[in-house]
């Protein structure tokens, strides 16, 4: 454990007691206990991935309990209490940095691409982020729970469209963010024909010429009086009903053949 706690220093900047402690009060859950077994090669570096992975993903709550408890065991130097705000936001902010990109791969998480599509402010981002995290329930109070929640309320619809829109676009934060920005998509409503209009462009267009090419209604009155035209004897076009001759055209629909 000593090992990784430096090791773990050096990546996040902070001190080493701290992982040290956490590590010792069981952080995260129980997973050094589980490692031979979970792991297929007994590495270190894989558990020194898999250990600081586990701690990125607890909450900030439970991180400062263990620390606290490492403190009451005498784990951990009692002067570490004195420290408490600056470790906790220290590690706020590492919890932060590992949701937007994770060491090992330097992608970003799914969780964080959902917030960035969503517009929140760094704070914001960290506020959901813990949110997220200690939330269980159904998937619908999960919303209305975001509605209630200060600092985020105003950015729950924006945040559930960005979820919506990544699932429904199959993970594709090109084609999400396309439809955030450039077609207005602002509720998980405007979701399904946006959607459709970006996935086929033309669709539009052709909609537009197919009514382009349907013919026109006349715009003829059908109980307008059949104009007479004498310059047309000789050929077989006469007023309906009548003997008079008249030319045929549109404007004249009641000048028929007989």
């Amino acid at each position: 454990m000593f090992g990784m706690s430096f090791r773990f220093a050096q990546m996040t900047h902070i001190e080493p007691t701290v992982f040290y402690g956490l590590m010792r009060e069981n952080v995260p859950g129980n997973i050094l206990n589980n490692l031979v077994s979970t792991l297929v090669e007994d590495s270190y570096e894989s558990k020194l991935e898999l250990t600081f992975d586990g701690i990125m993903h607890e909450s900030i709550d439970v991180l400062m309990n263990a620390l606290n408890k490492a403190i009451e065991d005498n784990i951990v130097p009692f002067t570490l209490s004195a420290d408490f705000e600056r470790i906790k936001k220290e590690l706020m902010e590492q919890l932060q940095v590992y949701s937007r990109s994770h060491p090992a791969t330097n992608l970003p998480t799914g969780l964080f691409q959902r917030i960035r599509l969503a517009g929140l402010s760094q704070e914001q981002e960290a506020s959901f982020s813990e949110f997220y995290k200690k939330f269980s329930g159904p998937e619908n109070d999960f919303w209305k729970s975001l509605q209630q929640t200060a600092g985020l309320s105003d950015k729950a619809g924006d945040l559930q469209t960005a979820f919506e829109l990544f699932n429904l676009t199959d993970q594709s934060v090109l084609l999400s963010s396309y439809l955030i920005q450039t077609q207005g998509v602002k509720n998980p409503n405007d979701l399904r024909h946006n959607i459709k209009k970006a996935s086929d462009p033309n669709d539009d267009k052709a909609s537009d010429s197919s009514k382009a090419a349907e013919p026109k209604e006349s715009s003829t009155d059908s109980n307008q009086p059949c104009k007479q035209d004498n310059s047309q004897k000789g050929i077989h076009f006469y007023c309906e009903g009548t003997h008079h001759h008249c030319k045929p055209g549109p404007d004249n629909p009641k000048c028929v053949k007989t």
